[in-house]
């Protein structure tokens, strides 16, 4: 992505600048690649990164081989690589359409909580809220940038100082740490050069400090939002809903999805398995992210599916009460979010597809 098509996003990072005015990658790849395939190649590092991770560390706690952490290592980078390549491609092959914002859009979504399992995997998080955690404040900022995009048409990619890049850098590092000294290292209490009290593990002193930078940035973000006049032309508004009440209420699927996860995961008991409370939540998350997305593109009111917040709401009562086929339940409820996320995607691209008359997956011969 050229550096001019990033400011016209947003703000970005020095980071940001500097990787996307340098990555001339694209230019070595064939013009008969589809950019949607370039996006989907990126998805796909991570969902075998990730299934590499359960593989070995199924809790999301131990020691997996050092070569597992590598191989993430190397997922993140190179999915960071393709999605900053699929852009440049759709310039460079004229094939640019709302499918690729779409399909761009809805692989990163459901990235959120691929990476968070790999990194809750590699710092040993285990069970608990601490992996809820770390996706909730990765989720954060992913969706006030689509959300603030859809009132004011600018999408931000990062506060300025801390961006999408920044965050996949250390996510390798993390990974290159552990394939190095093991994933204890990130347990090991620390009192920060004397600075704190008490000794606390080294990842918790790192999920608090991202998640003041996190909370900050987004609240700056809301605040910016709800205080300027909408700069949209009429055009651009179209169908939306863009009144300030209406920007609260957009907020509040993706709230009820971070609050459910979080008490989830903190009650006593609750023993769901990290993998698929992070799924879950992950692919509610993914689902509601992609039809903001869409209401976007489409210039039309954001209408949310609630529904599968009660059925996600019905399983964390039973876990936590009831106690009735709790694995069985937590494991179909699970699936059923990802079929109904993917039945969504599916029938959007083919939507778009048969509209625009166009292919998603390649680009037809001249």
């Amino acid at each position: 992505m050229a550096k001019k098509d990033v400011v016209s996003m947003g703000r970005e990072t020095d980071q940001d600048g500097i990787w996307c005015t340098h990555q001339d990658t694209s230019t070595m790849l064939p013009m008969w690649i589809a950019p949607n395939l370039i996006t989907l190649a990126g998805l796909l590092c991570q969902v075998t990164a990730t299934l590499l991770m359960l593989y070995y560390v199924p809790d999301l706690r131990g020691r997996a081989p050092a070569w597992v952490y590598l191989s993430n290592s190397v997922s993140v980078f190179a999915y960071q690589t393709l999605d900053g390549l699929d852009g440049k491609q759709a310039r460079r092959t004229g094939s640019s359409s709302p499918l690729g914002q779409l399909f761009d859009h809805g692989c990163d979504a459901l990235s959120v909580p691929l990476l968070m399992i790999c990194a809750a995997g590699a710092a040993n998080l285990g069970s608990g809220v601490r992996p809820m955690v770390a996706q909730v404040l990765v989720m954060l900022p992913w969706v006030i940038g689509n959300w603030e995009e859809y009132h004011t048409g600018v999408l931000n990619v990062g506060n300025g100082w801390i961006g999408v890049t920044e965050g996949q850098f250390g996510l390798v590092i993390l990974h290159l740490v552990s394939a190095w000294r093991g994933p204890d290292i990130w347990q090991t209490p620390t009192r920060l050069l004397g600075i704190l009290p008490t000794p606390y593990p080294v990842v918790d002193i790192i999920m608090v400090g991202f998640a003041v930078v996190s909370i900050i940035g987004t609240a700056l973000e809301i605040m910016k939002v709800m205080v300027m006049k909408c700069p949209l032309g009429k055009e651009d508004v179209g169908n939306k809903e863009i009144e300030k009440v209406d920007a609260i209420a957009h907020l509040t699927p993706f709230l009820s999805i971070m609050v459910m996860g979080l008490l989830w995961s903190a009650y006593e008991s609750s023993k769901i398995h990290p993998f698929l409370l992070l799924s879950s939540i992950g692919a509610l998350f993914a689902w509601n992210a992609l039809e903001l997305v869409v209401a976007h593109c489409a210039k039309e009111p954001f209408i949310p599916s609630y529904w599968p917040h009660f059925l996600l709401a019905a399983c964390a009562f039973n876990s936590c009460y009831l106690g009735l086929y709790t694995e069985l339940v937590e494991y179909m409820v699970m699936s059923l979010m990802i079929f109904f996320y993917l039945r969504f995607v599916f029938g959007v691209v083919h939507q778009l597809t048969s509209y625009l008359n166009i292919k998603c997956l390649t680009i037809p011969s001249t």
